[in-house]
């Protein structure tokens, strides 16, 4: 009978705790953030490569 009774209020009052909410929160957060970073860099990354390459090229030229 206690199992029962248990049973019964148990997972209502787990639904109802919000103590773990703000930590997978500030875990989706921080990926998220990861990700857009990651795109950031690999997009602007290879135009700084052909941007040195040519600032590179240029003081190569000089005499």
């Amino acid at each position: 009978m206690l199992y029962r009774l248990a049973s019964r209020f148990f997972p209502q009052e787990l639904l109802l705790r919000e103590e773990g909410q703000d930590l997978a929160e500030y875990g989706i957060l921080a990926a998220l953030i990861a990700v857009v970073v990651i795109v950031a860099l690999v997009t602007v990354g290879s135009s700084l490569a052909i941007l040195w390459g040519n600032i590179n090229a240029a003081f190569a030229a000089l005499p």
